[in-house]
């Protein structure tokens, strides 16, 4: 259960031991994670979304793909949803084929996650 926040930022790392107890980590199973970004898309105190995609071996088959139907119908008038695709374009997702995906629906694609997570920070910082 992701409790709401009412000031300030949160930060949820759904892959977490909290959040996997008794279920697959989102690497896996990116469906975990689907109620909590809908909430996040749908509430307008939410400046930002930062969700991370990791591909290769036991990961998920296509989880850009899965992202872009979880959020749906996004518009640039929501949050500002940030990721970054770990893996190669030799795992079986193809690093490049998901980047494309995510980019196609109006996601920003940092070039790792330490930059998502950056660009997130600086984004917040300037009020979005």
């Amino acid at each position: 259960q992701i409790e709401e926040v009412e000031r300030g930022h949160h930060f949820i790392d759904l892959g977490e031991d909290a959040y996997t107890l008794g279920r697959p980590h989102p690497m896996i199973d990116p469906a975990v994670r689907d109620d909590g970004i809908q909430r996040a898309m749908d509430n307008p105190k939410v400046g930002v979304v930062l969700v991370d995609i990791v591909i290769g071996y036991g990961a998920h088959q296509d989880p850009a793909g899965h992202l872009v139907s979880t959020l749906g119908n996004y518009n640039n008038d929501g949050p500002l949803v940030i990721t970054s695709v770990t893996g190669t374009d030799a795992d079986i997702q193809n690093r490049s084929s998901q980047v494309k995906c995510l980019e196609n629906a109006g996601v920003l694609v940092a070039p790792s996650n330490v930059d998502a997570a950056l660009l997130a920070l600086a984004c917040i910082k300037k009020g979005r």
